[in-house]
């Protein structure tokens, strides 16, 4: 189980520097990791179909929305969307959505309900640092060696390195969590119904 000291501390070992004993010690280093905390995370989330942090809702057409490409339904993406897993009209996920297209916000499709199963940034599903398995804290750890290498020891050669260290760890944490997965498509479940106009969780509400 990942805690954000741990993930802290194995970035500063990557750029050479001391750990630190907690994440209210003073110092550049620790609001250097502060401020870079979040895009690592976002970072990494991105790079991958996470099994952790997917998300499978059922989302009802937006009516305030115009359809476009042609086809007869907008759908909102939620709030709290990465990257894209798998769409279908049918909530077993047992086939794919074959005509669809998308736009920065939204989906459109000739169904009126979709389900979507997608890498999530809730705070329960991929910022949830207890959930996370031990590859992607890595991955994190090393993605934000490389964003704060320069800022804190101002060495060309550690930053280098710890770009070649994130690179690896990034590529050995997608390989891991492709072999736990076991199926293509998510099996029945629960689902969470997502209906337009309401109130939606604040994307950085981070811990």
């Amino acid at each position: 189980m990942a805690d954000k000291l741990s993930v802290y501390n194995e970035a500063l070992r990557h750029v050479r520097q001391r750990a630190l004993a907690s994440l209210t010690e003073e110092g550049k280093a620790r609001r250097a990791l502060d401020r870079e905390y979040n895009n690592s995370v976002d970072d990494v989330l991105s790079k991958g179909l996470w099994n952790f942090a997917f998300k499978k809702v059922e989302i009802s057409a937006d009516t305030d929305l115009d359809p476009n490409f042609g086809l007869d339904y907008a759908f909102t993406k939620p709030d709290d969307y990465v990257r894209l897993a798998s769409i279908s009209d049918s909530p077993e996920l047992e086939s794919g959505l074959l005509r669809y297209d998308d736009d920065k916000d939204n989906w459109y499709a000739d169904v009126d309900t979709i389900y979507v199963k997608y890498v999530s940034n809730d705070t329960a599903y991929g910022y949830s640092i207890n959930d996370w398995p031990r590859p992607f804290a890595k991955a994190v750890a090393a993605d934000l060696a490389e964003k704060v290498a320069l800022e804190i020891t101002g060495d060309v050669s550690i930053r280098n390195s710890a770009v070649v260290i994130a690179r690896d760890e990034l590529h050995e944490a997608r390989r891991l969590d492709a072999v736990d997965e076991r199926v293509k498509f998510a099996p029945a479940g629960t689902w969470t119904t997502r209906r337009f106009g309401a109130r939606r969780r604040s994307k950085r509400d981070r811990m």
